[in-house]
């Protein structure tokens, strides 16, 4: 079992972390991005920073004084950081990237050259950022409405996912205004999130979208095909991550029914070779849906590098040949963040302290 010392050793590191680079970043964790024939560039998102958060801030109930204390004071100076990546017309929504000035595509020598690869705001960062910064109520009603405004259906409909799924009228992934709508598991899981944690009245959207995973865990998709179903995370993994803390959270009775199979799939990744820091987060999900220390089997480590997020270039273009190539692991712009590993370290260290405090 973790020790205080080590859980500690691990706030400082991430605190230290966010120090380290605030002239830079102003309070965002560093990240990168690279593609296995040799591209790789310095990135300067809002995305994994409202990740790390996200996560921390679930574990409010478990923590001691002193880790509320740090855990503060790395959301306050990340709220700073943030503040260029909202809406370039001043609408309070977010972007992955720098918008004011725009920076896509930060530190490339291409794509950033190019307005058409400038990605729309998006519904992901946005909800993680509303929670990061605990806006009250009324604003997040707001983000709620503004995100129920660009769900399939309601300015078009979405041509780019599997057919099973088209006529749900669930959260898109980006509020498009040009390009062509997009599903992802987890970024639907973040939103659901979301309503439910301010009581916001539910519709047929919220409805759909779980509908949307309901559908997904009966096909088995996250199994069969991740990367259809959740193109920026493509790996059951992270897919059952996301659902494991909705799951723990809020009671879904579409979900529920899926509960015993959700636990089978964690186990049995559990009992396969993973990257560390793959294992470790597996090994939080099964602490989050089963409020239980997950079981000891460890068959070893595998090799490579674990990618919690990606960027597939061409999903959310319709054409047969883009879909192709959006589903191909070598076509994947793959982005890395030491600070999250760490937050997920965190996380599994003070869940196996809460679970077993003795």
């Amino acid at each position: 079992m973790p020790t205080e010392d080590q859980t500690h050793s691990l706030w400082m590191k991430l605190q230290s972390e966010q120090t380290e680079s605030y002239g830079r970043l102003k309070g965002l964790f560093p990240s990168s991005r690279s593609h296995p024939w040799g591209y790789r560039r310095e990135d300067d998102s809002a995305y994994f920073t409202s990740t790390l958060l996200q996560s921390l801030m679930r574990l409010e109930p478990f923590l001691n004084s002193e880790e509320l204390t740090i855990l503060e004071s790395i959301r306050s100076k990340a709220c700073d950081g943030v503040a260029p990546f909202q809406n370039k017309q001043g609408l309070p929504r977010y972007n992955f990237w720098q918008t004011n000035p725009g920076r896509h595509f930060p530190n490339g020598k291409l794509f950033g050259r190019w307005e058409r690869f400038r990605p729309p705001d998006d519904v992901d960062d946005s909800v993680m950022i509303y929670q990061m910064q605990k806006r009250n109520r009324d604003e997040s009603l707001w983000l709620k409405n503004h995100i129920d405004d660009y769900a399939n259906g309601s300015r078009k409909w979405i041509n780019n996912t599997p057919p099973l799924y088209r006529n749900l009228r669930a959260y898109c992934t980006f509020f498009s205004k040009d390009m062509p709508l997009g599903f992802d598991a987890c970024v639907i899981t973040n939103v659901l999130y979301f309503n439910r944690l301010h009581g916001f009245e539910e519709n047929f959207k919220f409805s759909d979208s779980v509908e949307y995973l309901a559908q997904m865990l009966r096909q088995k998709d996250h199994i069969r095909q991740p990367e259809k179903v959740s193109p920026y995370y493509p790996h059951t993994s992270i897919i059952l991550y996301h659902l494991a803390k909705l799951m723990s959270s809020f009671s879904f009775p579409e979900l529920e029914l899926r509960k015993h199979h959700l636990r089978q799939d964690i186990l049995e990744l559990l009992g396969r070779p993973l990257h560390p820091v793959e294992r470790t987060m597996v090994e939080n999900a099964w602490m989050w849906l089963m409020d239980d220390l997950p079981p000891v089997n460890n068959p070893g480590d595998k090799a490579g590098t674990f990618y919690f997020f990606v960027l597939p270039l061409t999903v959310e273009y319709e054409n047969a040949f883009a879909q192709w190539l959006a589903h191909k692991r070598w076509s994947h712009i793959r982005f890395h963040c030491d600070a999250l590993e760490t937050a997920f370290e965190i996380e599994n260290q003070v869940l196996k302290r809460h679970l077993n405090p003795f």
